[in-house]
C-alpha cells in the first residue's frame, strides 16, 4: 500500500493543473507492485504542461565567471535553438544525454535547504548534486568575477560535479 500512496503523491507532484489534464491521460497498469497491479494514469506533456528540460549538449563557444547568464542563455540557444544554461537537476534528470563531449562546462547551482558552518565559521550550502561549498564560490560570486572565486561544471560525460575557477573559458550545459 505505501508503494501506491508514493506512486500517487510522485505523479500528483509533478503533473500541471490545467482542465485539460482530463483529455490528456493515458491509463497504464504498474505490474511490479508488491500486491498487486496498481492502474495510474500518466498525463502526456503539451504546450501549457511541458516536459521538463533535459540536457541537449555543449556549447563549442565558451566564456568565463563574467560572462554572466543571459549571456551562456544565448550561447545555448545559438547553437541549440530553444536551449537555455542548464540547472544541474535537469542534466541529472537526462535520460539517454549525448556522448559528444569530454571535459567541463559550466552549469547553474540548484540550492537545498541545507547548511552547515566550515572552516573560519564560512556558512556552506548544498548543491542538488551534493556539492557543498560557500554559495558565491557555485556562481563565480553571481557570474561576475573571476579571480579567487569558483562556478558550478559538470565534468562530462560522467556527470560529476565539481566547482572550478572562474577564470578559465569553458563551455555551457544547454537543455531545452
Amino acid at each position: 500500500m505505501r508503494l501506491v500512496i508514493a506512486l500517487v503523491f510522485l505523479a500528483s507532484t509533478f503533473l500541471c493543473t490545467t482542465a485539460a489534464n482530463a483529455q490528456r491521460t493515458t491509463p497504464v497498469t504498474v505490474v511490479n507492485s508488491p500486491n498487486q497491479p496498481v492502474p495510474v494514469e500518466v498525463v502526456a506533456p503539451t504546450a501549457d504542461c511541458p516536459q521538463p528540460a533535459a540536457y541537449v549538449g555543449i556549447t563549442t563557444a565558451t566564456g568565463n565567471g563574467t560572462t554572466g547568464i543571459l549571456a551562456f542563455n544565448t550561447m545555448c540557444n545559438a547553437e541549440f535553438p530553444g536551449s537555455r544554461m542548464c540547472i544541474s537537476e535537469e542534466l541529472m534528470n537526462t535520460v539517454n544525454p549525448p556522448q559528444d563531449y569530454s571535459g567541463d562546462a559550466w552549469i547553474r547551482p540548484v540550492f537545498k535547504p541545507f547548511a552547515i558552518t566550515g572552516a573560519n565559521d564560512q556558512q556552506l550550502v548544498a548543491e542538488a548534486s551534493g556539492v557543498y561549498f560557500t554559495p558565491t564560490q557555485f556562481t563565480c560570486s553571481g557570474w561576475l568575477a573571476t579571480s579567487g572565486f569558483s562556478g558550478l561544471t559538470v565534468m562530462l560525460p560522467s556527470g560529476s560535479f565539481r566547482p572550478l575557477s572562474c577564470d578559465t573559458a569553458r563551455p555551457v550545459a544547454c537543455c531545452r
